[in-house]
């Protein structure tokens, strides 16, 4: 009797569950995790439609052909999690089309039979703190990882917009936080830090927080995520509401080149 190749392998029931979805069992119901990385991707390049080249990296990152840069990092019965928490409006906004779904499947199907999931995080010490999460932060986790790497950023450029992760915290917060129905709030707190944090962009000038309460909720909590999942604090440079004059300083030495660039801040509400 002939075996697929997972069937003998260590691999995940949910990849496996995926994988042997007929194509129009796929689209009807859809993978939420498949899906997350889909919409990291469209947020971080800041190009809602699905690009070709962006359509190439998603199919890129699901088989998982750079173990330098690997997201992929789920765990059996997140997809569960990610069905009853996300809910079938975070598909319909994805819009993937059932030649799309069947290509991704079709990439995760490689993965799997490369035999490069799920071990990613043996001996990578963030990877191992995402393998030991829970659901809701390792969602928040991947989706950031995704969002915020390397390849997401050259591809912003490439398509002619500045990267997402590289500027306004504000938007960028504010924009994923909607997109994961608020899993930042899943992490420790890090008071220390975050006070360090606050207190040296007070000095600099910055009055973002201190006139948007509910961006400073916000920010700590993506601050509290980025300390735990990298083991350090982040930089913060520049917050970026409008009515901050120290931030639109920073932006306008930092991004006039930009063909979206508008009275100081890149043009366009972000909306991941």
């Amino acid at each position: 009797m002939n075996h697929e190749p997972w069937q003998t392998s260590n691999v995940l029931a949910d990849d496996i569950a995926c994988v042997e979805l007929s194509a129009d069992d796929l689209v009807f119901g859809g993978d939420f995790q498949i899906a997350v990385v889909l919409r990291a991707i469209l947020g971080g390049t800041r190009h809602w439609r699905l690009h070709p080249k962006a359509r190439e990296l998603w199919i890129r990152m699901i088989e998982g052909n750079d173990l330098t840069d690997d997201v992929w990092l789920w765990m059996d019965r997140d997809e569960v999690w990610l069905r009853e928490h996300l809910g079938p409006d975070f598909l319909a906004y994805c819009e993937i089309p059932k030649g799309d779904w069947v290509d991704a499947q079709s990439a995760l199907r490689r993965r799997i039979n490369q035999s490069r999931h799920p071990r990613s995080h043996v001996g990578n010490p963030r990877n191992e703190r995402i393998h030991n999460a829970t659901p809701k932060q390792r969602l928040a986790a991947i989706f950031w990882l995704t969002f915020n790497s390397n390849h997401v950023k050259d591809l912003a450029i490439e398509l002619g917009h500045t990267p997402q992760g590289m500027f306004k915290l504000s938007d960028m917060v504010s924009g994923i936080d909607f997109a994961i129905c608020g899993s930042w709030d899943a992490f420790p707190e890090d008071s220390a830090a975050w006070e360090v944090a606050v207190t040296k962009l007070t000095k600099d000038g910055c009055t973002c927080l201190q006139e948007q309460e509910w961006l400073a909720r916000r920010l700590r909590c993506w601050f509290n995520m980025s300390s735990w999942l990298d083991g350090k604090p982040p930089t913060m440079e520049a917050i970026g509401h409008y009515s901050c004059t120290r931030c639109r300083s920073w932006c306008v030495q930092h991004f006039t080149s930009s063909p979206y660039f508008d009275e100081g801040f890149p043009k366009g509400h972000v909306m991941l």
